[in-house]
């Protein structure tokens, strides 16, 4: 067993490998040559009839003590085509087993959008040579041709092949992909003398797929551990020590008080159709008390939550719009707040608007009660038609720099430098015309075009050089801030206009008053030559008079 910094914990079973007898001479182990990252998690042990569809997917129990993949095995997809591919061992992917007595030569299988009712445009496919004996070769695990994850949503699952007659056969089936875990609810606690009682909130949870099913279960110790290592003929397993409380005829649970097993061993999980797992303890939903509610706060957008992960900030104001300054989350979230009752507005304030757009109203209001505890908003919101822009340099900038696309509006957007490629700033914006602006130290500049024209669903791509200016004329800032120099151009050719600094306007302004014009050279010269000329004739007219 090898367990790593963050929990992870990695068993490997040796007995098969081990001589029968060990004495004190060291045991050398020979690995063949092989990737063991893939080797298939998933028990077989599934016989299936002729009223099955023939679609499978792979099945756990998901822990909450440790962060181990669980023992998963294969089950039935016959009525709710639900699939979460997020590599949790559950529900990951479907795939076709076939039926007993059935021939399937030919064997293909292909998705599609769901709207694409004419199958022009395939998402996935699988390899030629799929065989109902490798389940793998069927297996979609919601991906594109390229490997990129789809997002939640409808596609269609389509088999084809050919019978025991050699008729072409079709089989189509409705797949769902969700990729978001249910949305916890609160819930109620009471004390009769002194047994509590927990009522889960209504909803329990929301999720698009619909609940599968709400546990609540305490953990205790075995060998001074919450988990337990189970060995079986071809695996080891670690799985909770979970002891289920079974729910009363009026939907509350009886939480008992047993000794050695904390508050904070108690918990509350719930799992959507698609096979996405909440949970959070009793102490977090207890924390909510009397006489308040939660708001529960989301934008909704189809993105892929762990890909594109969108934050925003938001604003909540009281009945006579004062700002609610202190808060209190629920359950660790910063989306999730705990109020007292009363009536409520609040404010989407900011996002990523070269991301997404708003599409309903910023400001929502809302009212927590006794019997409309939880309020769950969802700011509905339009993916925008991005791009992707990239820039280039020849070599890295110096220390300082900063690199932006500069919007119509006069808008700074920064560019991210690649953590792989250094010399690399990028970016995805919105459709549109931009212009980079470049702040470098004193005595860069920088050359190449730098006009962007960004269109829907393109990578645009920026070669500059950078070049350390030589000559007494440095480029300057507007703004003069740390001798840098923001360098933008308005011309197709260059992308460095040259400026003359304000330092050498002054140096010329002060030697404008100091030294005259070449025509006032030539005035004063006049000037000393008729005063000479009028001084000497002054002079013989005295002598004559003498």
């Amino acid at each position: 067993m090898v367990e790593d910094f963050a929990g992870n914990i990695a068993i490997a079973k040796l007995g098969d490998h081990l001589p029968k007898t060990i004495g004190n001479d060291l045991v050398h182990l020979t690995l063949t040559d092989g990737n063991y990252q893939k080797k298939v998690g998933y028990e077989d042990n599934l016989d299936m009839v002729a009223t099955d569809t023939g679609l499978v997917t792979n099945q756990a129990q998901l822990a909450v003590s440790h962060r181990n993949r669980p023992h998963s095995q294969l089950v039935t997809l016959n009525q709710d085509f639900f699939i979460s591919p997020n590599d949790d061992a559950n529900k990951d992917f479907v795939a076709f087993k076939g039926l007993p007595n059935k021939t399937y030569n030919n064997l293909q299988v292909t998705v599609f959008a769901a709207e694409d009712q004419q199958r022009l445009t395939p998402i996935w496919f699988s390899q030629p040579g799929a065989d109902l004996s490798d389940i793998e070769s069927t297996a979609w695990r919601g991906i594109t041709a390229g490997g990129e994850k789809v997002l939640s949503g409808s596609y269609q699952y389509v088999i084809t092949y050919h019978d025991a007659n050699n008729h072409a056969q079709e089989k189509v089936f409705k797949v769902s992909v969700n990729h978001n875990k249910p949305i916890l609810t609160q819930g109620s606690f009471r004390k009769d003398d002194d047994v509590e009682f927990f009522t889960p909130g209504q909803p329990q949870a929301i999720s698009s797929s619909g609940i599968a099913r709400v546990e609540v279960f305490y953990l205790t110790k075995k060998n001074g551990r919450l988990f337990d290592v189970v060995e079986s003929q071809h695996s080891v397993s670690v799985t909770d020590n979970k002891v289920l409380i079974p729910q009363n005829e009026d939907g509350s649970y009886t939480i008992p008080t047993v000794e050695g097993v904390s508050p904070g061993d108690y918990y509350y999980l719930v799992e959507d159709k698609a096979g996405n797992v909440a949970f959070t303890t009793l102490p977090n939903l207890r924390a909510v008390g009397q006489e308040r509610g939660v708001l529960s706060l989301a934008l909704d957008v189809n993105v892929l939550e762990g890909k594109h992960p969108i934050s925003f900030t938001y604003l909540v104001r009281d009945a006579t719009g004062k700002p609610i300054e202190t808060l209190d989350y629920f359950n660790h979230s910063s989306n999730s707040l705990i109020l007292p009752f009363g009536q409520y507005t609040v404010e989407l304030l900011t996002y990523d608007t070269n991301l997404i757009e708003l599409q309903s109203d910023k400001v929502v209001s809302f009212t927590l009660t006794e019997h409309n505890p939880f309020q769950h908003i969802a700011f509905a919101m339009a993916k925008m038609d991005s791009s992707q822009v990239t820039v280039h340099f020849d070599r890295l900038l110096p220390e300082g720099s900063q690199v932006s696309l500069k919007t119509l509006q006069g808008h700074l957007i920064p560019l991210n430098q690649s953590l792989y490629v250094p010399k690399a700033y990028g970016k995805t914006v919105r459709d549109g015309s931009y212009q980079l602006v470049v702040t470098l130290p004193k005595g860069y500049r920088i050359e190449g075009e730098t006009r962007v024209q960004a269109k829907q669903n393109e990578v645009h791509e920026l070669a500059l050089r950078l070049v350390k200016d030589a000559s007494e004329q440095l480029l300057v800032s507007d703004n003069h801030q740390q001798g840098l120099t923001s360098v933008e151009t308005n011309t197709e050719s260059s992308a460095v206009p040259t400026v003359v600094s304000t330092s050498q306007n002054q140096k010329k302004s002060e030697a404008a008053v100091q030294l005259p014009t070449t025509g006032d050279k030539a005035l004063v010269k006049w000037s000393i030559l008729g005063f000479l000329l009028i001084s000497l004739a002054a002079l013989f007219s005295r002598k004559k008079m003498d």
